[in-house]
């Protein structure tokens, strides 16, 4: 019954999204509890029955946009006690709340992710990219600070002219910590392959927050990631290889298509790559 109903949130949701407007108090509290119940059902990736999981991880990829509001910063803060925002605000950091949604939520979608079942782990990872996609739009909406607003466009999309809020500073390294952690410390192919994943979905972000310098340091490792984990010698290796093919180059895309010049090296390595599979 309970999945019945979640599949009935989806539906609903992809003909009634419009009436869940910003400015309407009453609406998004009403989405706020849908998310709720979406959220929960997250959460029970530890029941032998896995129905309800399925189905709050298809209502969450496909409504990812109407709920990012509640698991980055405009509701998580407001989720937070009066003492933790005020302590937060005099500290100049974020409310303790927006981060820890954004880490559970990731968490919860990295553990689906891992479930023996395919079709679950299959939906957890159409989840955790639009969970992604999400969270690196809502990373990038900066404001240009006062003094740089009447500077040009290249100079406003810098990092340098624009003010980079606590909040956002933090889940962002938080990401980039996770992903990294995975990348250089997993052996498992899937958890590279995930991790890889996200680091092209955050290739923006990076050279926001960070430079490109960076950003090409980052696709530096996931180049010895790829080429760890390509090095195929059995048709088993072969076929876990062309498994997860696809990921690297996605990741690769989004990496690319952020740089504004590109290595020979890089593409020759690129097009060796998909001819050796």
């Amino acid at each position: 019954m309970i999945e019945g109903c979640l599949i009935g949130l989806k539906h609903f949701l992809m003909f009634n999204s419009d009436q869940f407007r910003p400015g309407h108090q009453l609406k998004v509290l009403r989405l706020e509890n849908i998310y709720k119940a979406v959220r929960i059902a997250l959460s029970m990736g530890d029941t032998t029955r896995f129905d309800i999981l399925r189905a709050g991880l298809a209502c969450f990829s496909k409504h990812a946009l109407l709920f990012r509001p509640f698991f980055t910063a405009t509701a998580a803060a407001a989720g937070a006690s009066k003492t933790e925002n005020a302590a937060a605000a005099a500290a100049g950091t974020d409310s303790p709340a927006v981060a820890g949604e954004c880490e559970t939520v990731l968490g919860l979608l990295i553990s689906a992710c891992r479930h023996a079942n395919i079709t679950v782990s299959s939906r957890a990872n159409w989840a955790l990219e639009a969970f992604l996609q999400q969270v690196a739009a809502w990373l990038v909406e900066l404001k240009p600070q006062p003094d740089a607003a009447d500077s040009s466009a290249a100079a406003a999309a810098s990092s340098s002219t624009v003010h980079i809020p606590a909040q956002k500073r933090r889940i962002f390294n938080l990401l980039l910590a996770s992903f990294y952690k995975k990348i250089d410390g997993s052996r498992a192919a899937s958890e590279v392959s995930l991790a890889v994943r996200a680091m092209g979905q955050l290739a923006k972000v990076v050279l926001l927050y960070m430079s490109e310098a960076d950003l090409r340091k980052i696709l530096s490792r996931l180049l010895d990631a790829s080429e760890k984990l390509f090095r195929a010698h059995t048709l088993d290796e072969v076929d876990r290889a062309v498994t997860h093919m696809p990921d690297f180059i996605s990741a690769f895309a989004f990496i690319l298509k952020s740089l504004r010049t590109v290595d020979n090296s890089v593409v020759d390595y690129l097009v060796h790559l998909i001819r050796r599979f």
